[in-house]
């Protein structure tokens, strides 16, 4: 199972990538949880889905979507993180994934790890090759779970090389932001597993947290993907293609 591309040659330098993908293999369908409990966990990881795809589309952007549910393996942890095979997902443990095998984890990870992250660095690579930089936005739903004291109900602006395109992407944002209080925020996300895609600065990095107060409806999701295409159209810098 490969990470889900849309991606094309004549497509903007913005390659889009979220870590909620409700997709669970038939082997894990059960994850000793209640059905209940697969239902729900699978809604609040799959709501950015069509955010996502939506967005690629308006955006004129390419995108990697994980093939497979952060309920298997989180494909943007570290590989030796703690986190990789999450064991809780807010109050909800999930016992199938505590002391797993050291053949089930390499089962995972050469399965979807590996393969989710090979995907995003052929397309991270044909980027650069066409327009010379790509910028790389990851959008993550805050679900309801977090305690509303840990969410970062303002608009940061991240460092490095991203910090002229988000600043402009937050500045876009600022009315939708005002009427709809997202609660967006922008941070660094040149760290982790994505760090070698780095290469030589050519891609910069911008990470928006999205509130899941809109959320709610399919109408406010595609709203909100509307709107975050807007605003990345705008805040493109003119790029030659050299190719």
């Amino acid at each position: 199972m490969v990470a889900r591309i849309i991606t094309e040659t004549q497509r903007k330098p913005v390659v889009i990538i979220t870590d909620s993908s409700g997709a669970i293999p038939e082997q894990y369908q059960q994850l000793t949880l209640n059905p209940q409990h697969v239902q729900y966990l699978h809604n609040v990881l799959a709501d950015l889905e069509p955010v996502h795809e939506l967005l690629v589309k308006e955006a004129d952007a390419a995108g990697v979507l994980p093939s497979v549910s952060k309920l298997i393996i989180d494909v943007h942890e570290n590989i030796d993180s703690p986190k990789l095979f999450a064991q809780r997902i807010g109050d909800t443990i999930i016992m199938d994934n505590m002391n797993l095998s050291e053949q089930e984890e390499n089962f995972r990870i050469e399965e979807f790890y590996i393969e989710y992250h090979a995907a995003l660095r052929r397309v991270l690579y044909a980027t650069t090759e066409r327009y010379g930089r790509a910028f790389l936005l990851f959008i993550k739903r805050i679900p309801a779970f977090h305690k509303e004291q840990e969410l970062p109900y303002e608009i940061g602006i991240v460092t490095h090389a991203s910090f002229t395109f988000a600043k402009t992407l937050a500045k876009h944002l600022g009315e939708y932001r005002v009427q709809h209080n997202p609660g967006l925020f922008f941070y660094d996300i040149l760290h982790g597993p994505l760090q070698d895609c780095f290469e030589h600065g050519k891609v910069t990095s911008a990470a928006l947290l999205i509130n899941e107060k809109i959320l709610r409806t399919d109408q406010m999701k595609e709203q909100l993907a509307l709107d975050l295409a807007a605003a990345i159209n705008q805040s493109l810098p003119e790029l030659q293609i050299t190719r």
